[in-house]
């Protein structure tokens, strides 16, 4: 697909309406675009690793927030994205790590710790898991997604943590 043979950010723009619209092969290759204009846009290759992610292609995802990590070890979206990815592919220690730089980022973050709650629940670490989503419901006491996860965790003897 060519549009706008001159113009990351056009791409960008296109990517993003394909996407919300469910098109996400047409999305990736304007994401392929944009990076072929512009190869060293971190926001271009945590973009498509996003998109990767949303079509399951998780070590693809990996790649693209390793590259925005090598050109911006700090950007916080792909670190975000990162843990993401990797507990997506079941590789639950190295999502850890990414998923508590991401908290040490932003402690107040709901979603940063909803994150690692979900990881931490996947590998049977309850009472580290509980402590994650309780932590979100006092950042936000109407959030869903923690209410629903605290409330699928198994009851422990000390869930009192």
């Amino acid at each position: 697909m060519r549009l706008w043979p001159d113009d990351p950010l056009n791409y960008d723009k296109a990517a993003t309406a394909l996407a919300r619209m469910g098109r996400l092969d047409e999305a990736l290759r304007c994401r392929d675009q944009e990076l072929a204009l512009d190869p060293r846009s971190v926001q271009g290759y945590v973009n498509r690793g996003i998109t990767h992610l949303l079509m399951r292609h998780f070590d693809l995802a990996i790649a693209d927030f390793n590259r925005a990590l090598e050109l911006d070890p700090g950007d916080e979206s792909a670190i975000r994205n990162m843990g993401a990815a990797y507990g997506a592919r079941g590789r639950y220690e190295e999502a850890l790590s990414f998923q508590y730089k991401d908290i040490r980022l932003h402690p107040a973050s709901v979603l940063a710790r909803l994150n690692l709650g979900l990881t931490l629940a996947r590998i049977e670490r309850f009472p580290e898991a509980r402590r994650q989503f309780s932590q979100a419901l006092r950042l936000e006491p109407d959030n869903p997604q923690a209410r629903k996860a605290l409330a699928k965790l198994p009851q422990t003897l000390s869930s009192n943590l």
